[in-house]
């Protein structure tokens, strides 16, 4: 599953603007329209549908091309591929599950 953020800022008249920030989470990054995803700026990539699934997110961001073999066999939970807008390489993380404390 793909977790990605998406931050816009609009700027109007002056000095005004709007920051619109979206999360959005899908296995189908090609059912995204895809001036959105170009301009999203945090990936966090765990796992997709399928193999054009993993193609599509490599052409609309180039940081994910050649990962896409990677992305489709790895099976660990927790396990993500991470690309942020403050770093533009693609990171394997592995995220560990939240216990709450009780």
């Amino acid at each position: 599953m793909a977790s990605l953020h998406f931050d816009l800022t609009l700027g109007v008249s002056g000095d005004n603007h709007f920051h619109i920030d979206m999360v959005y989470s899908t296995q189908s990054p090609s059912t995204i329209n895809r001036e959105l995803l170009a301009q999203t700026e945090n990936f966090f990539v765990g796992h997709l549908s399928s193999q054009d699934e993993a193609q599509a997110l490599g052409k609309v961001q180039v940081a994910f091309s050649g990962h896409e073999p990677d992305i489709l066999r790895a099976k660990t939970p927790g396990y993500m591929r991470m690309l942020t807008q403050s770093h533009r390489f693609v990171i394997p993380v592995q995220a560990r599950k939240f216990a709450a404390e009780g």
